[in-house]
């Protein structure tokens, strides 16, 4: 057995021991190495490595399973364990795993992280204004008492300005215990610190018995979370509220970030939500975000963000499915629900002139778009019908149901196209053919939205230059102009 292990250290010592500080700058270890094993090394438990370690040192934790409660005690300590988190594990019934407290630089590596039966609000891993990083690490809090308010464990937790970043890995929450007005999350950051999940392959949140929120995360006061390219999972069918992303509780809670990751979020008759902000803001990008519940006849709700109280919730380009769609503060520029862009507020402050015409710089700002634009248009039918008008007419409900193109032909004149009745989705592609105006006029009494404004009553859009392409979209008050790319004018 000691040849073996002697083996092991021998070719892991040939090996550079590479990671990222806490703060996300290259460290390397340059200290002494400390070996931790059942039988055979230095030391037979991490705490006593760590008792004799110094700043910058690197402990090397073989297979086992390790019950101990961890104080880091110096700066840019690393705990690497040399099997897989599989077979190397930390484990604590009631107890902190790992206080990291006020050091900086220190990361732990390849650990199971338990925490297994905790009754009261203790972490996995916690800190307060020092810095620690969670890398290739399973961790795991199971939770089955009925804990009040204050009393609920976490994963990780600040309590106070540090850092706690946890990178490729894994992080389990089941907490089945009844809180009625509680809050259930794996995440905990208040006054000035922040939390990041960078990469992580799986975040697993699993809660029942009852809660007034259960959320991945909660911020309060000045801190905040940056959650990026993350695999989350949230499920309570039980709670008050289900959320994705975190819970912002604080006005003065204003950095939060999620970017790039992939969301479910299920309920079943409760309310459930991809995002929530009470207070704070926080920012969503380029994320994929499904939130559904069981039973929305008997009462579930499934929307994307919800905004509801001083709060602000700004998404771009994230990819939606919320049956409910979002309420609240919200500025949006996103897919909300199936597919379609949804933008809320005036995507572009365009200025026209007085004969209401297009002007030079709007037309180099549509211009740059049109191409994707008639792309999407062409590709959102796979076989389009295409009617050829030679003479005004009046719309029939075949012709604007999809995106058929209508265009004019021939040499007889304007031709002038009335939208009869109009009928929420209602949606055609007009183009000019010929040389000719093509006017395409609102149903009666209607109008046409263009951007931030709109024709006068019973208005009209036209265009007499070949090429010129504009789509519109019947929606519960008015014709919509969704894309057009030429020279297009409306009557005010």
């Amino acid at each position: 057995m000691k040849k073996i292990l002697l083996s092991i250290i021998f070719c892991t010592l040939l090996i550079p021991q590479v990671s990222m500080a806490a703060d996300g700058d290259p460290l390397l270890s340059p200290g002494n190495t400390l070996t931790v094993a059942m039988i055979g090394a230095e030391y037979t438990t991490i705490t006593l490595a760590l008792v004799a370690a110094s700043a910058g040192d690197t402990i090397l934790v073989y297979p086992g399973t390790y019950d101990e409660s961890l104080t880091v005690p110096v700066n840019n300590i690393s705990i690497v364990g040399m099997g897989t988190p599989l077979n190397t594990t930390i484990s604590q019934v009631d107890a902190n795993v790992i206080d990291f407290g006020a050091t900086t630089g220190g990361r732990i590596q390849n650990f199971s992280i338990l925490l297994s039966a905790p009754t009261t609000a203790i972490c996995a891993i916690t800190g307060s204004t020092g810095n620690f990083q969670v890398t290739m690490c399973k961790t795991t809090v199971t939770c089955t008492q009925n804990l009040s308010q204050v009393d609920q464990p976490t994963i990780g937790c600040l309590t106070g300005a540090g850092k706690l970043s946890f990178i490729l890995g894994q992080a389990i929450y089941d907490h089945s215990g009844a809180t009625v007005t509680g809050v259930k999350s794996p995440f905990k950051v208040v006054e000035g610190g922040v939390i990041q999940l960078y990469n992580m392959k799986n975040i697993d949140i699993n809660g029942s018995g009852s809660s007034n929120i259960t959320a991945t995360a909660i911020s309060a006061g000045t801190g905040y979370f940056q959650i990026s390219n993350c695999n989350i999972d949230v499920d309570d069918d039980t709670s008050t509220t289900t959320v994705g992303f975190g819970y912002i509780g604080s006005a003065t809670s204003t950095e939060d970030e999620f970017v790039g990751n992939v969301l479910h979020v299920h309920g079943d008759t409760n309310n459930v939500y991809g995002a929530l902000a009470f207070l704070g803001s926080l920012r969503s990008a380029q994320n994929y975000i499904h939130v559904e519940v069981s039973d929305h006849a008997g009462g579930g709700r499934a929307y994307s963000f919800v905004e509801s109280g001083d709060g602000v919730v700004n998404s771009h380009m994230d990819d939606i499915v919320a049956e409910d769609g979002y309420t609240g503060n919200i500025n949006m520029v996103s897919s909300a629900s199936d597919g379609e862009l949804t933008v809320t507020g005036n995507a572009k402050a365009a200025t026209y002139g007085s004969d209401g015409t297009v002007t030079d710089a709007e037309l180099l700002y549509i211009n740059s778009l049109s191409s994707n634009a008639q792309t999407q248009i062409d590709g959102k039918q796979a076989t389009p019908t295409v009617y050829a008008k030679t003479s005004s007419a009046t719309l029939t409900g075949t012709e604007v149901s999809g995106l058929n193109t209508i265009h004019n032909d021939g040499a007889g004149g304007e031709v002038v196209l009335t939208w009869l009745t109009r009928v929420t989705g209602q949606e055609a592609v007009f183009y000019v053919n010929d040389a000719q105006h093509l006017q395409i006029k609102a149903d009666s009494g209607g109008k046409i939205r263009i951007g931030p404004v709109q024709t006068a009553v019973d208005g009209y859009i036209r265009s007499n230059v070949v090429g010129s392409w504009i789509r519109i979209k019947a929606m519960p008050d008015e014709l919509v102009v969704m894309g057009y790319g030429g020279i297009w004018t409306y009557d005010e």
